[in-house]
């Protein structure tokens, strides 16, 4: 009875630990519900904060949006500006350096009109341009193949002008050079009226006429014809574009345009112009991007002559260029970038940067700059890559650094400050091989000869002929050019004519 009774003294001990214990899981299940809510409370909140966040940046991106509109057009507006603050500068500098001050302002002022000129032809859109749009990259070209040149300066909307139930209520119905988009809406179940449409529209000075197919999908053949005979262009809608947005695009399609034309002005000015350290630092305010303290400099032009449209591509770059820019020049592109460093591996980024894009290189040669300091040396920078580039097609290769060049910087820089004291010592040494009655073989072979570095077998081969034959040609130069000469000093000016020649020929063609 006694061990009965310990046993069960033992048991409600263990009994009440275990009610001890039952309550302190339930207080520690209590507080992890506590917990729970709590962290349900905090993830609603951080949500509603997420939501508050998305909203904010959402604005963030229109607000930059916006902000970036309106840096285009005032780099535009300080464009004109600029051209405007240099042409005064040159009028007062005209008005007091001497007596022939009114012949210079006259001199000024033509030139600013031809520039005007100019500016206009480079920044205006033509109907080929247009069909390049997003919204119109589906359109079909159904008459007017011949067209395509045209100049495209707005886009308006054809609705009721040309039917002749209704009043023209407005004296000028189109303006000249407008794409006219339509449905055609006028004329449905009267086809007779297009032919006139197309008629006054061409009258009107349109440079396109583009419909939508609803009403008619495809027009009377009269109409397609008479658009042949007066290369008049009319484009098929490609789906359901808006008239709306088509517009759009061609207006921001026209501020780039604009945009390009004031990054391809600076360009010329630092081919072109002696620039001061006041003028760069002015030029780089005036681009508007963060540029580090050196640059960089690459020069592509394609070795297919035939359109720009290889640019498009590489423009796809632009946005990885946060301190540096890409503008046209002539017919080549120039890619600036500026970095803290002297060591910066611009031509390997820029490699890592094409293939990123699926970008073929097989067609274009590369011109190289060495790294300068940006506010004092970019006129510099800029100079060295585009003749880098000129001396690679020279010698017919995809790269050229500048740094490479050694004594052919000296007949560069000879060439781009007297170009007719170069000319005339070309056309003095290698004259006799210019002339119509001499063998143009012959010329081609020195050419050749210089770019092979003397190299006879390789001339030979680039020539498809044995090597004594290239002896022959040679030896016939000589006799025309430098009969007194030795091998070192014919070799040595032959060298520099011909590579002046080339250079010369090159730059004339851009």
């Amino acid at each position: 009875m006694v061990v009965l009774s310990a046993i069960r003294c033992a048991l409600s001990a263990i009994l009440t630990d275990l009610s001890a214990i039952r309550c302190a899981l339930s207080a520690i299940l209590a507080g992890l519900s506590a917990i729970r809510c709590a962290l349900s409370a905090i993830l609603t909140g951080l949500s509603a904060i997420r939501c508050v966040l998305s909203a904010i940046l959402a604005d963030l991106s229109a607000i930059h949006c916006g902000l970036s509109a309106i840096l285009t057009d005032l780099s535009a507006i300080h464009c004109v500006l600029s051209a405007i603050l240099t042409g005064l500068s040159a009028i007062h500098d005209a008005s007091f350096s001497n007596t022939n001050g009114i012949l210079l302002i006259s001199t000024f002022i033509i030139r600013i009109e031809a520039r005007s000129k100019e500016r206009l032809l480079d920044i205006l859109m033509n109907v080929e341009n247009f069909l390049q749009l997003p919204m119109t990259k589906d359109f079909t070209v159904v008459a007017g193949h011949n067209g395509l040149h045209k100049p495209v300066h707005n886009v308006e909307i054809l609705d009721f002008e040309f039917s002749p139930d209704i009043q023209t209520v407005r004296e000028t119905i189109f303006t000249p050079n407008s794409v006219v988009l339509s449905s055609l809406l006028f004329a449905k179940h009267k086809p007779e009226y297009l032919w006139n449409a197309v008629k006054n529209l061409i009258e009107l000075g349109a440079s396109a006429l583009a419909y939508k197919p609803v009403i008619y999908e495809d027009l009377p053949e009269e109409v397609l014809v008479y658009a042949d005979e007066q290369n008049f262009p009319i484009l098929r809608f490609g789906g359901d574009e808006f008239f709306e947005k088509i517009i759009l695009e061609t207006m921001a399609y026209a501020k780039t345009q604009d945009y390009s034309f004031f990054l391809e002005t600076i360009m010329r000015r630092l081919m072109e112009e002696d620039v001061t350290a006041e003028q760069i630092k002015s030029i780089l305010q005036q681009v508007n991007k963060p540029f580090e303290k050196y640059v960089f400099v690459a020069n592509i032009q394609t070795q297919e002559h035939t359109n720009s449209q290889w640019m498009h591509s590489l423009f796809h770059l632009e946005p990885l260029l946060k301190s540096g820019m890409i503008c046209t020049y002539k017919k080549s592109l120039f890619i600036l970038m500026t970095h803290p460093s002297q060591e910066f591996q611009f031509e390997k980024l820029l490699n890592e940067w094409l293939t990123m894009y699926a970008i073929s290189t097989d067609s274009l040669t590369f011109g190289y700059s060495r790294c300068h300091v940006s506010q004092v040396e970019l006129p510099i920078a800029v100079r060295e890559a585009f003749y880098a580039r000129i001396m690679a097609e020279i010698e017919s290769s995809p790269i050229c650094h500048y740094e490479n060049l050694a004594s052919d910087c000296l007949l560069i820089e000879l060439h781009r400050k007297d170009p007719q004291f170069t000319m005339n010592y070309v056309n003095s040494y290698l004259g006799p091989l210019l002339e119509e009655k001499v063998d143009p073989d012959l010329m081609k072979t020195a050419i050749t000869y210089v770019v092979k570095q003397g190299n006879i077998k390789e001339v030979a081969v680039a020539h498809f002929c044995h090597p004594n034959t290239i002896r022959y040609r040679l030896s016939k130069i000589r006799q025309l050019v430098a009969p007194l000469e030795n091998d070192y000093v014919f070799y040595e000016r032959i060298a520099a004519a011909v590579k002046l020649y080339l250079l010369h020929s090159k730059i004339d063609v851009e």
